[in-house]
């Protein structure tokens, strides 16, 4: 948004926020520079501040396509919760969550079958 636009110093803008300030006027006629670091920094800021419902909901594409079904994984919305500070990227958070919820299931499968090997089944419900 803000190439060849600023209002202020303000980095970041709601969708209401830009409809309301935006104006082509204020548009510079000097040349614009693109710089991906900022782009990774500003979608971080709004992966940041979005609820992690709102976050899980656009990256359940993204888990999807390796292979997690966010729908019956439980623990999805706390891996999202756990990473909201630090993604950058969906895709990235996708990652993420596929090494979490993996080492969660290995977690649970060396839980079950030590439990499993001493005859019992108490102190299942810590590692489900």
């Amino acid at each position: 948004m803000r190439l060849g636009w600023s209002h202020g110093d303000q980095e970041v803008f709601s969708i209401d926020q830009m409809i309301e300030l935006f104006d082509v006027m204020d548009v510079n006629k000097s040349a614009s520079s693109f710089n991906p670091e900022k782009l990774l920094w500003l979608n971080q800021q709004y992966i940041k501040e979005s609820s992690p419902v709102h976050v899980a909901r656009h990256l359940s594409h993204h888990i999807g396509l390796l292979g997690i079904d966010p729908a019956q994984d439980r623990h999805c919305m706390k891996v999202v919760k756990a990473q909201q500070e630090r993604a950058k990227t969906l895709v990235e958070d996708g990652g993420q969550q596929r090494v979490l919820l993996s080492g969660l299931r290995a977690v649970r499968r060396e839980g079950r079958a030590e439990e499993s090997e001493r005859g019992g089944t108490a102190g299942l419900g810590a590692v489900a």
